[in-house]
């Protein structure tokens, strides 16, 4: 399982939302899960706070649990982070009674973990009667110019599929039907305009900014640079210009199995 210490001090610049859009889907995912101001609820993989901080206003009480205590103080360092009640835990392993939440969102997290199973037992342990798992992700719109940069570094290093430590990501929106969750409700979605240069994009797998690029060697990291510089330079004029990219933002609620 990947633990974010590394990713602490860029996180937020790198997965962040626009300003102002981490409004909008906070309101979308208390909408999937029915929330009140009388609701428990808990995030797990929390992070640095940049779904757990808006969604607090939508809940009465919030918790988060992340392996990475680097993470979690840079929750509690920003405004409002003393509203989310934390815990070091692995999501495997969650140290809270049974039926203890009214919900629990999952937001980019399971993909990550190797015995993700577990992880959604250990969900369905500590969610009350009829309470969701609400299952968070983004992704581009359609065939985009950065998109297809993720093409293009991917097919130059293909070990970088091989060594995902769960599931694909196209099934991202699907896996808990795996271990017979069921929908509950239709899949929400929220769109929204990210801009990044195709400079940047190279600038980030350079860095090493997505967890995907952790396991690979340098020969490969300068395998996949050398493959997206070459594609750039063919097909783009001016790299450093800025292009504006559609995304979707999805929550779908799950019920454990009967």
């Amino acid at each position: 399982m990947f633990v974010f210490d590394r990713a602490a001090h860029f996180y937020d610049e790198t997965r962040g939302f626009p300003a102002g859009e981490e409004v909008s889907i906070a309101k979308l995912i208390a909408k999937a899960g029915n929330f009140s101001l009388a609701s428990r609820a808990l995030e797990v993989g929390v992070g640095t706070g940049r779904i757990a901080l808006p969604l607090a206003a939508h809940v009465g009480r919030m918790y988060g649990v992340d392996l990475s205590a680097a993470m979690m103080e840079r929750l509690i360092a920003k405004e409002g982070g003393e509203k989310i009640h934390l815990a070091q835990a692995d999501v495997t392993r969650l140290p809270f009674r049974n039926g203890a939440f009214d919900a629990i969102v999952a937001a980019h997290i399971y993909h990550l973990v190797p015995n993700w199973r577990d992880g959604l037992r250990e969900a369905a342990r500590i969610l009350k009667p009829g309470a969701p798992l609400l299952v968070c992700w983004n992704n581009e719109i359609g065939q985009t110019p950065i998109n297809a940069l993720f093409k293009v570094f991917s097919a130059a290093v293909p070990q970088q599929a091989e060594r995902r430590p769960a599931f694909k990501w196209d099934q991202y929106g699907t896996f808990p039907e795996l271990e017979g969750w069921r929908p509950d409700g239709e899949k929400l979605v929220y769109t929204y305009t990210v801009s990044r240069s195709p400079q940047k994009f190279v600038e980030q797998q350079r860095a090493r900014v997505w967890s995907s690029t952790w396991t690979l060697t340098d020969d490969e990291m300068a395998r996949g640079i050398a493959a997206l510089e070459a594609y750039i330079a063919e097909n783009f004029d001016d790299p450093r210009q800025p292009i504006d990219v559609p995304n979707n933002f999805y929550v779908q609620a799950y019920l454990p199995p009967s």
